[in-house]
């Protein structure tokens, strides 16, 4: 209700592929990018079993949504508190083990300013090191057109999702994160490109 009605009056519809890696059971870690407030909706729409989503602590803020963030016992993250923040990945982790959860993620952190596919940050890969849940690659195609960021409107058209075959985690290891970072995101950059940046950026 939460996701698939607001997507069905805006118009949106959904071309779904891999929707068997959608259903396994058991705790795992689900990854997908980042583009606007139409993720939200998406992620509502298609969870997998026993979903938990960690989100940013400015979600909060969002009417509706946010409530229903802190209603449902999701996840905050508070970015710019680090030991808050490594605390709720602690915290992730315990659920995650204990009640077989779903952990959904962006490893982005936050939305692309400028399109494309962002460097991934390190907090989901530390959940599935302590863990050993399985990372499952959702990778979301469009959404810019339709709801760009920054932008409450959502036009009518269609997102393609691409539901990816589960990564083993079983043998990653904290001193190799930085490979295992590696390797997810070139599984999201078969089907993203990488992003974009500003003449300002590239200049300075």
């Amino acid at each position: 209700v939460w996701g698939r009605f607001p997507l069905f009056l805006a118009g949106v519809r959904v071309d779904l592929h891999g929707e068997e890696h959608l259903s396994a059971s058991g705790p795992k870690i689900h990854l997908f990018n980042h583009v606007s407030t139409l993720d939200l909706f998406l992620c509502a729409a298609y969870v997998p079993p026993a979903p938990c989503v960690a989100y940013k602590k400015e979600f909060r803020r969002i009417p509706g949504i946010g409530w229903a963030l802190v209603a449902m016992g999701m996840i905050e993250i508070d970015r710019d508190d680090p030991e808050r923040a490594i605390e709720s990945l602690s915290h992730a982790g315990e659920r995650l083990e204990t009640e077989r959860l779903t952990l959904m993620m962006a490893p982005e952190g936050t939305r692309s300013r400028f399109g494309g596919l962002q460097e991934f940050k390190k907090g989901p890969f530390h959940v599935a090191i302590a863990t050993g849940a399985p990372v499952y690659p959702t990778i979301w195609r469009g959404i810019e057109a339709l709801s760009p960021m920054g932008s409450w409107l959502i036009r009518s058209g269609t997102v393609r999702v691409d539901c990816l075959p589960p990564i083993d985690t079983s043998e990653w290891k904290t001193e190799t994160i930085e490979e295992h970072v590696a390797t997810t995101r070139a599984a999201f950059l078969q089907y993203l490109p990488p992003e974009e940046t500003s003449d300002t950026d590239s200049s300075s």
